[in-house]
């Protein structure tokens, strides 16, 4: 904020307590005027009334009368301005910077249709053997899936890039099965955990149960442990125990395994900035958005 600018509500909140004074001391200057007219002549008006007349000393009496009534009138309201709070400057400048900001950076909502489309792209990319259809369709499992446990689509996608390349028939040589490479102890584990259905080893090739139960495990590990978003990936690809017990001794996680959260945290800023100002562009268009 500009020093010597005053915000129009400060203004008006620091005007009001002067105003009041000085109608204050108007009125009372007034009163005291009509206070000091000799007794008689103070009863007069309402005798000459009675009587239908008035004379020239009654006629100044009652407009002074009356002209004091209303400043005091605006006096009791310049004294309730004293309590009325005032614009603060950081609330002026906070005001005006949120106007600034909308200006500049003009939000833009991230829908499911958008979405599908980005990652449909993503998938294409990076699945060459899933026509345009399979890709949208699997697309539309992140997202349902993600968005119903409150997780960003981008940031699962961001995971299954990196755990199958979306082969959803992917076996580790460790036994992983699926998009996201549970092992079956795993999933059943976490089905118990997070008091989901296991559906058994078959069930982890089925792409929505298996991003269901890889969301949970996410969710899991983070809330269990208070993991941070990155110790969450390590933990999920190195397992907790290995995490756990690596704190302890005041190591860190192998190379290769902070490599593979780094990447996903890259990648899904990466997407979640492109997609953003691709569905600004052609917010009006029906052409899907390229992500990459």
């Amino acid at each position: 904020m500009v020093r010597g600018r005053c915000h129009p509500a400060e203004a008006a909140g620091r005007g009001w307590p002067f105003l009041g004074a000085w109608v204050l001391m108007s009125s009372l200057v007034n009163i005291t005027v009509v206070q000091e007219l000799p007794l008689r002549d103070r009863a007069r008006p309402a005798f000459d009334a009675c009587r239908g007349g008035f004379d020239g000393r009654v006629a100044q009496v009652g407009v002074i009368d009356r002209l004091a009534s209303l400043l005091l009138a605006v006096a009791i309201v310049g004294i309730v301005g004293l309590t009325r709070p005032s614009v603060s400057e950081n609330e002026a400048t906070a005001s005006l910077d949120a106007n600034r900001h909308q200006e500049i950076v003009p939000f833009v909502h991230l829908d499911e249709s958008s979405l599908e489309l980005g990652i449909a792209q993503i998938i294409s990319q990076n699945h060459r053997r899933l026509d345009s259809r399979q890709s949208r369709d699997l697309a539309r499992i992140i997202v349902d899936e993600s968005r119903a446990e409150g997780v960003d689509p981008l940031f699962v996608t961001a995971v299954i890039k990196a755990e199958s390349r979306f082969s959803h028939s992917a076996v580790s040589n460790k036994g992983a099965k699926g998009l996201m490479q549970l092992l079956p102890s795993t999933g059943q584990y976490i089905s118990q955990k997070r008091r989901l259905q296991w559906s058994g080893v078959e069930g982890l090739y089925d792409p929505a149960y298996n991003i269901r139960l890889g969301i949970a495990y996410l969710k899991y590990l983070e809330e269990e442990f208070g993991f941070t978003q990155q110790e969450t990936l390590i933990a999920y690809n190195w397992g907790p125990g290995n995490l756990l017990s690596a704190r302890k001794r005041g190591g860190s996680a192998p190379g290769v395994t902070r490599r593979y959260a780094d990447t996903i945290l890259s990648e899904h800023k990466n997407w979640r900035q492109n997609l953003t100002i691709k569905v600004a562009s052609l917010s009006n268009s029906a052409i899907a958005p390229q992500v990459l």
